[in-house]
């Protein structure tokens, strides 16, 4: 049996599950390992919006998905998933990835919050 961790079988249920013109979200950009993952699942036709509070991992999220040479189907948003509502009607959404709500190797007190 082969081992994974969690977040390689995340990505193998998320590439499962979203397929080309999707509208998915990451709710906690980090940087950008999903919000990289989802827009190219998503393809030309789909749309990624991904949400952070912190400035250093839109910059992060924007440099990986550059160098990743994904579809420009997606935005970033400097702000908390909180306020998810303002950019997705009910029941459109495919696919939201929710991980831990702090960027990783940043300052864990800062986080997102419900």
């Amino acid at each position: 049996m082969k081992n994974y961790q969690i977040t390689q079988w995340c990505a193998a249920f998320i590439r499962q599950q979203v397929h080309e013109g999707d509208f998915c979200i990451d709710a906690t950009m980090g940087n950008g390992n999903d919000t990289l993952l989802l827009s190219q699942l998503c393809g030309e036709s789909g749309k990624v919006l991904a949400f952070d509070i912190q400035e250093q991992a839109l910059n992060a999220t924007q440099k990986k998905l550059t160098a990743g040479h994904a579809p420009e189907n997606y935005r970033l948003l400097l702000e908390s998933h909180a306020n998810i509502a303002e950019y997705a009607a009910p029941d459109s959404v495919s696919c939201i990835v929710f991980n831990f709500g702090y960027l990783p190797g940043g300052d864990h007190s800062l986080a997102t919050r419900g």
